[in-house]
């Protein structure tokens, strides 16, 4: 019994130095999506075959990131060994570049997920949101949470698309602000109203209402097969240059 116990919490240990490993690769821009920045730190870490129970989960790297984002330079290399914290110092860079760091990934991600041709004309999801992300331009230029909400708003795909509102959700939550959140969480109620629903009584109260269902407009109009859209290095540039700005 004590054996198991003992092997389970090695597993659990090793697990979480696979997630920290993976962050601090993301984090430092040594890599772009999670599943290389997994495998490179499982390579790393363990000469050995590993488990499934060995393997974090995309939200697991997330919360390392998340962690890393509060304190870490990202330009300082990790000490080599997982046993030692690495050094803590101050981090210069705007809400809006650490978001962009840390979401990056997903938003990448995105670019692998189709959807139903028919509802969906344009391809995949990167592209569906970089279509969404330009038209929020065009009537929020400068509501930097807003247009965040339009690039994150289809990003629990890359989670979960049986649940994806959910899913996003669980990534967005307490990483950004509480009117991204409410954006991306509430759309669905904003697309119903589009489509003739009322809205409830409690969300006609919101401050944010309008730009919820200007995000549903865009969203809805976001899907032209071949429209001109930014790359996701020119959003997220753009992006970290408003939230300099307003500093």
């Amino acid at each position: 019994m004590s054996r198991n116990r003992s092997s389970d919490n090695q597993s659990s240990l090793l697990r979480l130095r696979i997630a920290q490993e993976a962050a601090r690769l993301i984090a430092r821009k040594k890599v772009r999506n999670f599943h290389t920045a997994r495998m490179r730190a499982m390579r790393w870490l363990s000469k050995g075959r590993l488990s499934s129970a060995d393997v974090p989960t995309q939200e697991e790297v997330m919360k390392e990131l998340d962690a890393l984002s509060l304190s870490v330079d990202w330009n300082k290399e990790p000490s080599s060994s997982f046993e030692q914290n690495a050094e803590l110092s101050g981090n210069n860079e705007n809400e809006s570049e650490q978001w962009g760091v840390m979401f990056r990934p997903m938003l990448e991600a995105l670019a692998g997920f189709q959807w139903d041709y028919e509802t969906h004309p344009e391809g995949d999801a990167l592209y569906h949101s970089l279509q969404v992300y330009k038209l929020g331009q065009e009537i929020h230029p400068y509501d930097e949470e807003f247009l965040w909400a339009c690039l994150l708003h289809d990003i629990g795909f890359v989670v979960d698309p049986r649940i994806p509102r959910e899913a996003a959700m669980r990534v967005l939550q307490d990483r950004v602000s509480e009117r991204i959140e409410f954006l991306v969480g509430e759309l669905d109620y904003a697309h119903a109203y589009l489509q003739g629903t009322q809205l409830p009584k409690w969300l006609r109260r919101e401050e944010s209402v309008d730009e919820l269902i200007d995000l549903a407009r865009c969203d809805r109009d976001g899907r032209v097969s071949g429209a001109v859209v930014p790359t996701l290095e020119d959003a997220l540039t753009q992006l970290a240059k408003m939230s300099s700005a307003f500093e």
